[in-house]
């Protein structure tokens, strides 16, 4: 009760003398109970804007549906939703850590930007997925991690997390979720984004292992396949086929066009 009342009292004053701020509720894993608990007492609905997502993720796939995993960001708007709240979901500033001393960079980094995708998708006003750099005094080693995108100051060397986190903000730079496009396997995922400058991007990975699609592209149009680490290959003009094949994995994959793909076929896995 004490708690509610001083939420209620900060809430009043933000509203009332900085009508700009946005107003991040909770930051305690899915914390669907603290927004539960806040709710039930009668906490109105202007007084908020987003649940905050703070995680667990560890070695954890994103894509799963629990509370430790970027996926706790349904578990807590639903609840919302359930009061009466259509909130969004956004970050906090202390997200999630994935250890690479644990995981090995190349899954770190597969990891993260898979966070950051999904909390694109939620449509997060900010992703914090890690931090610049790891942490230099004894948090470093402990349970959780405090693990960046770069080794410790003052080196700073990038880890393979840093350059896979730079190629996904540059190509998706204020992009906005159009849809979750079918691929025929609910283990295969594909985000479909629209950029300001006009273009598609269609992420595509899969949770575990690789599957073979078929991607029917729209149009004659040209199309750029970026990987995980930017690397870019481009195609030429589809005047006849209009199919793409490629091999999804657990690295993210970014198709570049300027109309969204038609359709997805998943063959072998």
């Amino acid at each position: 009760d004490e708690l509610y009342q001083q939420a209620m009292r900060l809430a009043k004053l933000v509203r009332e003398h900085y009508p700009q701020l946005k107003i991040v509720i909770g930051n305690s894993l899915g914390c669907s109970e603290l927004i539960a608990e806040l709710l039930r007492r009668g906490f109105p609905p202007a007084y908020g804007d987003y649940v905050g997502l703070e995680v667990v993720s560890r070695t954890g796939q994103p894509e799963k549906l629990w509370a430790g995993g970027q996926q706790a960001g349904w578990l807590m708007r639903e609840t919302a939703r359930l009061f009466g709240c259509d909130w969004g979901v956004a970050s906090c500033p202390e997200c999630n850590y994935r250890n690479d001393r644990i995981l090995g960079q190349r899954v770190q980094a597969e990891l993260y930007v898979r966070d950051a995708l999904l909390l694109a998708a939620y449509g997060s006003p900010y992703i914090s997925v890690a931090v610049l750099f790891d942490t230099g005094n004894n948090y470093n080693s402990s349970f959780w991690g405090g693990t960046g995108l770069c080794r410790r100051y003052p080196f700073l060397y990038p880890k393979k997390s840093y350059v896979a986190m730079a190629t996904l903000t540059r190509l998706l730079d204020r992009a906005e979720l159009v849809r979750q496009a079918p691929t025929g396997s609910r283990s295969v995922y594909a985000l479909e984004f629209k950029r300001p400058d006009g273009r598609y991007v269609t992420v595509l990975w899969t949770g575990r292992g690789t599957a073979e699609l078929t991607l029917q592209l729209a149009g004659n149009g040209r199309y750029e396949l970026t990987d995980l680490y930017g690397r870019t290959r481009k195609g030429g003009t589809f005047w006849s086929r209009k199919r793409l094949a490629l091999q999804a994995g657990t690295a993210a994959q970014y198709l570049v066009s300027a109309q969204p793909i038609r359709a997805i076929a998943c063959g072998r896995r």
